[in-house]
């Protein structure tokens, strides 16, 4: 018959006793090695930094847009300065005026247009802008008057051409029942006669 072994009673209680010390002393150094909850729960993660820089950055943006001071509104330029430019023929600045959307019909008291002051002092280059800026060739003054009648009055021979050519009517009349070849030959300009007769 095999024979069993069977531990003593003292040594069993022995392995017994160092199993439970290694226990006792490899928790604690278990232990050691683990972050506590109150650690892991003060360090934010990554998620969390990101969402609360994004929020900061958005409270900033809102404040940042509430101070900033509100815009000021945009001037409408004075048709009178394109009335003065036009008299003095300067094209810069009636390019200008237009560009920033300026009113190219406006009319003074005696219902004048910028067409009208470029055609009087033989402005041809302000004449050509503003007519193909959308000004009117036919405007009319308090006294019936359109920009031909101006041209041939102050004897603009080259401005007459040009808005004869681009279909200023030469016959037409001015509240004092003249037309364009009437006012040439009150003022006695030969080549004015001859140019208005050319298109009557």
């Amino acid at each position: 018959m095999k024979k069993y072994y069977t531990p003593k009673k003292g040594s069993w209680m022995v392995s017994c006793a160092s199993a439970a010390l290694a226990m006792v002393v490899s928790i604690p150094a278990f232990a050691a090695f683990q972050p506590s909850n109150s650690a892991h729960r003060s360090m934010p993660s990554a998620t969390s930094t990101h969402h609360n820089v994004e929020r900061r950055s958005m409270v900033t943006g809102a404040n940042a847009i509430a101070n900033r001071p509100p815009a000021k509104p945009k001037t409408k330029p004075n048709p009178q300065a394109l009335h003065a430019a036009a008299l003095r023929g300067d094209l810069a600045t009636v390019q200008k005026l237009v560009k920033e959307r300026v009113n190219i019909h406006y009319m003074n008291s005696d219902k004048e247009t910028a067409l009208h002051m470029a055609a009087s002092r033989g402005h041809l280059s302000v004449v050509i802008y503003l007519l193909n800026n959308g000004a009117n060739l036919n405007a009319r003054t308090t006294g019936n008057w359109i920009p031909l009648h101006h041209a041939v009055r102050f004897n603009r021979q080259k401005v007459a051409n040009y808005l004869l050519a681009k279909g200023a009517p030469a016959y037409y009349k001015t509240s004092d029942g003249v037309n364009s070849l009437d006012i040439a030959l009150a003022m006695g300009n030969q080549r004015m006669i001859n140019l208005v007769s050319h298109y009557m």
